[in-house]
């Protein structure tokens, strides 16, 4: 989520090729919603309640410990053994009490990505035919861009200035039913399309997140033989303001929850002090989600929350992960 011209992007390309040298690209079958429902009928299986409509407002305790919450409604829920959490760096001060000043301080000095995103999920009558062949039929993900560097730049460029550039525009567009056919009906195709975006534009998103959509897909389709406006059964477009409502995570519309970038990575993310998935000086709360290590994306990140929650509470890694 930052420009190609951003310091220390150049990790990226390192990242991506070990990655698909080590494991094949994949996409779910019925869509990423079969992964959230495979996690929620795994946690009822072990005695877990999930609810949802519930929004945490205030953590409590007292001693450099945290004894539980309270959500929206006035409940107070209390911790039997400790609380994960999926908390921005931003909210920390605000919400834990007893967290160090210095420590909240640099929590809340955590940088978002350069940009947000605007994604479409598109149903069509037809598959798409690219024009670059039948070869593309194999690509998960298909950049739609310019050759040359000054227009690949040019978007950039226009979102530091909280513009979108109708002229010159980059999506990516990944055909998913290719590879999973139960997303669409035979000779049909459910399509998932992304680009960059300002999380702010001049006329506000209210008024430009149809046109900047409708933008987007002219573009695509001009990499196409067959598909145009025509082509469309239905569609949903999302921009910054909407991935903001969506999630206290996502602040202003950053997908990643914070910055993807170099001094916010690994061993820094989202701070040194905070890497190890706890907030020094509180015990009884474990830190998750896409602002820790490995970040954004879909990464099945809590892989290591839970490692580090297995190993404070005295419990057995070989009880839960297979590779131990």
């Amino acid at each position: 989520m930052s420009a190609p011209d951003y310091p220390g992007t150049g990790l990226t390309m390192y990242l991506i090729l070990g990655l698909v040298h080590k494991y094949c690209m994949a996409t779910v079958v019925g869509g990423a919603k079969s992964v959230t429902n495979a996690m929620i009928a795994c946690l009822k299986h072990h005695g877990g309640e999930l609810r949802t409509g519930v929004t945490v407002e205030q953590f409590f305790g007292g001693g450099g410990r945290i004894d539980g919450v309270i959500t929206d409604g006035g409940e107070e829920i209390r911790v039997r053994k400790a609380m994960v959490a999926n908390l921005h760096p931003w909210d920390m001060g605000r919400m834990v009490p007893g967290i160090v000043k210095g420590i909240a301080a640099r929590a809340a000095a955590v940088k978002l990505s350069e940009y947000g995103a605007i994604n479409q999920q598109i149903a069509l009558s037809e598959r798409i035919q690219w024009i670059g062949g039948e070869a593309y039929d194999e690509a998960i993900l298909v950049e739609c861009m310019e050759p040359d560097w000054e227009n690949f730049m040019r978007p950039f460029e226009a979102y530091r200035r909280n513009e979108f550039p109708y002229d010159v525009l980059q999506p990516l567009g990944g055909p998913q039913s290719n590879f999973d056919p139960s997303r669409a009906p035979d000779g049909m195709a459910a399509l998932y399309l992304y680009c960059f975006a300002p999380y702010q534009t001049e006329d506000g998103w209210a008024v430009d997140k149809q046109r900047a959509g409708d933008a987007l897909f002219d573009w695509f389709c001009k990499f196409t033989k067959n598909i145009d406006r025509l082509k469309t059964l239905k569609r949903l477009i999302e921009c910054p303001e909407d991935h903001n409502r969506h999630s206290r995570i996502m602040r202003r519309g950053d997908i990643m929850g914070i910055s993807m970038t170099a001094d916010q990575l690994m061993g820094a993310r989202p701070t040194p002090e905070l890497s190890q998935y706890q907030i020094p000086g509180i015990d009884g709360l474990f830190l998750t989600g896409c602002t820790t290590y490995p970040g954004g994306l879909a990464t099945l990140g809590g892989h290591a929350s839970a490692m580090k929650i297995y190993q404070k509470l005295g419990i057995n890694l070989k009880t839960g992960f297979t590779n131990y």
